[in-house]
C-alpha cells in the first residue's frame, strides 16, 4: 500500500502470460477471494494499484493451485 491509491486491480491467468482483470478492490483491502474456479487447476495472479494519475507497476506474479474437489 502506497497510501495514495484509489484501489487495486486484480488480474488472473491460466498460462502465466495472458492476464485478464477479474476484480477491482478498494484501497486498504489486503485480501481477495476468487470463487468459481476449477478444482486442481494452476492459476496465476498479479495486482496493480491505481489512482487518478494512472496505474502502478504490476506486483510480482504468484501462482496457486486449487484443491482437488
Amino acid at each position: 500500500n502506497a497510501g495514495d491509491e484509489t484501489g487495486f486491480r486484480v488480474e488472473q491467468s491460466t498460462n502465466g502470460t495472458t492476464f485478464v482483470q477479474v476484480a477491482t478492490v478498494a484501497a486498504g483491502v489486503t485480501t481477495y477471494r476468487h470463487n468459481g474456479l476449477t478444482p486442481n487447476t494452476l492459476y496465476f495472479y498479479r495486482v496493480r494499484a491505481y489512482n487518478a494519475a494512472g496505474n502502478s507497476a504490476y506486483s510480482n506474479v504468484v501462482q496457486v493451485t486449487t484443491k482437488v474437489k
